[in-house]
């Protein structure tokens, strides 16, 4: 790592941009290494808030990346800066002047992600647990009930496609085609947005009366044929998010917890009214009984990510 932060976290000499540029036109022509990541940071974006050790990345500031792989070169950049939220308010405060001006001269925002974050050392940062040990406790308690009655809720959710099990359900070479517009008939219904994450997974989200987001996650694999759903319910308690998550079955006779071959057009439609059937049974019971633990969650706080443009 190269740096101009002296040791009491201040900023030392500084360096010539052209050389950071002449660095990252390097990798990996002239390195050898594949990524780079170059950070820079002022006190504003962390509200003049003293920060603890971050990860590489999630430390307030701008960070660009550069990496190289079997598919090409990847760059990309990221801002991270934090801001005094209020609990009780219905949006979050804006950007002071000189932040906005940096990320505006970024250019246009493809992704924001938000997340609660106390600036505290590491260790001392408050979990669920610590935030509230008995709505923590009710809330695994009931993921548990939900994940050992594995059976009965199948039998509620009464599945309109009995599938084969893992085994017999592979079709070596039969490709399902699009898989989007499938999602997006049967869940749009429902109340759900379907993203296209990335070129293997989809994410399908709702909000709640009491703004806890709901999110089936469905990773249908790059280079397989193969599906896993993963269902979450998450939410902000005493400052501090949560996640009530579950992986589910595509059909009661696959693998819980295993990727179950999606195979061509009919076997993916068949799963997808299966997972859909599945899904309104727990928007129906599940979510229910996660929020009357959590309570609301302030308007502004939405732990999933957001793609624009």
């Amino acid at each position: 790592m190269i740096t101009n932060s002296t040791s009491a976290g201040g900023t030392g000499d500084q360096i010539d941009f052209a050389i950071i540029l002449e660095i990252a036109r390097g990798v990996p022509r002239s390195f050898p290494f594949h990524n780079l990541r170059i950070q820079f940071f002022v006190p504003e974006f962390s509200a003049m808030t003293p920060m603890p050790s971050m990860p590489v990345g999630q430390s307030p500031g701008i960070s660009v990346s550069d990496s190289w792989w079997v598919n090409g070169r990847n760059r990309s950049v990221l801002a991270v800066t934090m801001v005094e939220a209020d609990p009780s308010a219905r949006k979050l405060p804006a950007l002071p002047e000189s932040i906005a001006a940096v990320l505006a001269a970024c250019g246009k925002v493809k992704k924001t992600i938000q997340a609660p974050l106390v600036a505290v050392p590491m260790a001392q940062r408050p979990s669920i647990d610590t935030a509230s040990p008995e709505k923590a406790a009710a809330i695994r308690a009931v993921v548990h009930d939900y994940r050992t009655r594995t059976d009965e809720i199948l039998d509620r959710a009464n599945l309109p496609h009995d599938l084969p099990p893992n085994s017999e359900a592979v079709a070596p070479g039969v490709m399902s085609g699009p898989k989007k517009p499938v999602l997006v008939s049967a869940f749009t219904p429902m109340g759900y947005d379907c993203r296209s994450e990335s070129a293997g997974s989809f994410t399908l989200r709702r909000r709640t009366p009491g703004n806890l987001t709901a999110e089936l996650n469905l990773d249908v694999g790059t280079w397989s044929n193969m599906v896993m759903a993963i269902f979450r319910v998450q939410g902000l308690i005493e400052g501090v998010g949560f996640k009530a998550a579950m992986i589910l079955p595509v059909a009661r006779r696959a693998v819980v917890g295993g990727q179950y071959p999606i195979g061509g057009p009919e076997r993916w439609q068949q799963i997808v009214d299966n997972i859909a059937a599945l899904i309104a049974e727990l928007d129906r019971t599940f979510v229910p009984a996660i929020e009357a633990i959590s309570g609301p969650s302030p308007d502004w706080y939405k732990p999933e990510s957001d793609r624009k443009g």
